[in-house]
Parts: C-alpha cells; sequence; structure tokens
C-alpha cells in the first residue's frame, strides 16, 4: 500500500559497514525445473512457483529459479536469504498452486509530498540517515544507489507474526502488517516505478475473505498495478517466525518473492514477468511495518508490544546478469543513498507516535515497539 507522509526531519549519524560479496558459483551443473503454474485467482500474471525437492536437497536456492533465468544472471540464487534456506534442510511444504482474494477494496490515501530524492549529482554522501513521518508506514527505507551499480535486486528479511486480539472495536479494524519491498509505487518521469511487497498480516475486527473476524495470512503486491492478494492458501499464525524475500531480475525483467515460515515449515513463492504498464527502477529498498487502508480510510493500529527482525538485507547489482553484491542494512555504499527510519503517526501526522523504531544492530537488526492505536482515517 501507499505511504502517507507527514513530514520529514534530519535525523542521526548511521555507520556503514561493508559486507563480503557473495559470489555466485555460474559452473553449477543443471537443475531440475520447479513446477510453475498459473495461480488461482491471482491478479495480473503471478505464477505459483513450487521447487522439486529433491533439486531444493541437492542444489538449494538454486531450485527456486526458472532454468533460463538462472541461466542469465546465476547470481540469483544467491540472493535467497539464509533464513530461508536454512529451512531446506527441513524439508518444508510448498504451496503448489496459490489461492489468491482481493483484499477488501480501499482508496488508496493520497500522498502529501514526496521525500526528497538524493542529489543525482552529489559526489560524496554523508553516513546521515533521515526520520520520514508517515500515517500509515514504519520501519526503514533505503533510498538511491551509488555510481558503482544501477538497482537494487533483492531485499529480504524476518520477523515475528503477531497474535491477532479478539475484536473489540465494533466495525472498525485493528491491523498490522509486515514486509520486505523493492521499488517506490511513485511515477517517475511518466513510468510508473512498481512495488513489489511480500509479508503478512495480522488483524482484528471484520473480517477478510471468509478468514474470519480475527486472523493472519501471508500476501503479496504490486503496487499501484495490482491490489494487496491475500494467498488463502498460505497459513501463517500468531508466533510464527516468519522470513520474505523480494527479487528483481533486470535479465528477464521479473520479480520474485517468497515467504517461508520457519515454524510451520512451509513456503509461498511466486514470479511475474512485467508487462504492460508493469515495470520497476528499483531504486529503493523497504523494511515496512504498517496499518493498512479500510473502508476507504486507514485502520486503527493493531497492538503487538515489541516485534523484532532480523536477516534484514539487500543486493545491488550494476547490469542485467552482472554479479550482485549483498549488504546488512545499515551497510554498504553512502553515494547518492538515504538511509530513512520511519516512524507511524496520527492521522493528522501528530503525536503521540503510534510505535518506535529502534537503532539499527551491527547486523541490521531492529525492533518496532507498539505505542498507540490511534484512530481511523
Amino acid at each position: 500500500m501507499k505511504k502517507v507522509i507527514a513530514a520529514m526531519v534530519a535525523a542521526t549519524t548511521i555507520a556503514f559497514v561493508v559486507v563480503p560479496v557473495s559470489a555466485a558459483n555460474a559452473a553449477n551443473p543443471a537443475v531440475a525445473a520447479p513446477r510453475i503454474q498459473a495461480s488461482s485467482g491471482c491478479a495480473g500474471d503471478m505464477q505459483t512457483l513450487a521447487p522439486n525437492p529433491t533439486a531444493v536437497a541437492e542444489h538449494g536456492a538454486r531450485a527456486l529459479f526458472r532454468p533460463a533465468d538462472l541461466a542469465a544472471d546465476p547470481s540469483l540464487a544467491a540472493q535467497v536469504p539464509h533464513s530461508v534456506t536454512a529451512i531446506f534442510a527441513q524439508n518444508p511444504t510448498w504451496v503448489q498452486k496459490m489461492d489468491c482474494g482481493v483484499q477488501v477494496p480501499a482508496s488508496r490515501p493520497q500522498q502529501v509530498t514526496p521525500a526528497a530524492s538524493p542529489s543525482a549529482g552529489a559526489k560524496t554522501l554523508s553516513q546521515a540517515s533521515t526520520t520520514g513521518y508517515y500515517t500509515n508506514w514504519s520501519g526503514y527505507e533505503r533510498v538511491g544507489v551509488d555510481y558503482d551499480h544501477k538497482y537494487y535486486s533483492s531485499v529480504s528479511g524476518g520477523w515475528i507474526v503477531p497474535s491477532p486480539p479478539a475484536p473489540t472495536h465494533g466495525v472498525n479494524q485493528l491491523s498490522v502488517s509486515q514486509w520486505v519491498g523493492i521499488g517506490s509505487g511513485h511515477k517517475v518521469t511518466n513510468t510508473t516505478d512498481s512495488l513489489l511487497q511480500a509479508g503478512t498480516v495480522s488483524y482484528s475486527g471484520p473480517g477478510a475473505l471468509g478468514i474470519g473476524p480475527s486472523g493472519t495470512y501471508g500476501f503479496y503486491e504490486v503496487y499501484p498495478h495490482e491490489q494487496e492478494q491475500i494467498v488463502k492458501n498460505y497459513t501463517v499464525a500468531g508466533g510464527d517466525a516468519v522470513s520474505s524475500y523480494a527479487i528483481f531480475s533486470a535479465t528477464q525483467n521479473a520479480l520474485y518473492w517468497g515467504i517461508c515460515s520457519q515454524s510451520e515449515k512451509k513456503c509461498v513463492s511466486g514470479v511475474e514477468d512485467m508487462t504492460g504498464n508493469v515495470s520497476t527502477l528499483a531504486q529503493q529498498g523497504e523494511w515496512i511495518l504498517e496499518r493498512h487502508g479500510y473502508n476507504g480510510g486507514i485502520s486503527m493500529l493493531e497492538p503487538f508490544g515489541t516485534i523484532p527482525t532480523s536477516g534484514n538485507q539487500f543486493a545491488l547489482e550494476n547490469g542485467p546478469g552482472t554479479s550482485s553484491t549483498t549488504y546488512n542494512l545499515g551497510s554498504g555504499p553512502t553515494q547518492n543513498t538515504v538511509l530513512q527510519r520511519d516512524v507511524m503517526t496520527q492521522c493528522n501526522g501528530g503525536t503521540p507516535y503510534l510505535d518506535s523504531v529502534s537503532s539499527l544492530g551491527s547486523t541490521g537488526d531492529f525492533s518496532i515497539t507498539f505505542k498507540d492505536t490511534g484512530t481511523t482515517c
């Protein structure tokens, strides 16, 4: 969903530390192709991708990609996060055919003022963070690409899914979603920069698509071209440790995504070829907690205590088919780049803030602590 900006002010300094490159082995033998088929009820051309279990056991993350894509860009496999590949040894169950449903339609709140982009002419950039204030987003964004790279090729992260409380607010809904994403969702020089999101939702209140008055689910979204897609046959539950990733293959102009529950040992993944008006510039990455759009506005924020996140990484590439460089959030090149911490505000942009976002740890981990439900915007 689109973020709604309240304000932006300068903040503190964050150190950047480079993480070594993950080298892709182009000499790997052929891998059995994953099972790929059209999904049921899913928007656009999203296809379900279910890897061959034997291929996963023998070749790991290479089994998650179409052979032609992997041949054109061997670095794809290296961009699947360790938190996901670690589940492979547990022989997880993969959704064979996604059954999607569209989240309750809601008008997208209008963005007030776009975030300032880094100056294209700047030759250096201080290692300073900014803080963004939004009525529906919190977490971290990394905006811009340095001179040695051209786009973000992957973003990944992990978190604990909140347990939804029993409904207590009548017709109002409480919600909290967590996701990772690539792209901005803005229109840039007549091109819409699609934002690919993959994550989980916990909500309490009026039911969604028969899930019930309280529930949790996995989802993906290609904003603004496709509404949030609930994956109805992928089960998540409060307390699950979940890992998610979004990957952009510039060589094949395709978007890959996946969600794995470490607790349930269950995964779902998909791939969509970008055609027509679906495109991405992939100039930023996000690690976000959000309160959802609902009934033409924005829902209240569901109480969630403190949510720790981990495995927050991104990869940059210099061009289609080139090797990728992987970094922890809070590290990486600094030229033309802004690392922004986002805080969620009341509907009028004021206080009390709805949550607080911690500073980054040495490996890019951070936590978000609930403060206030706010009101329906």
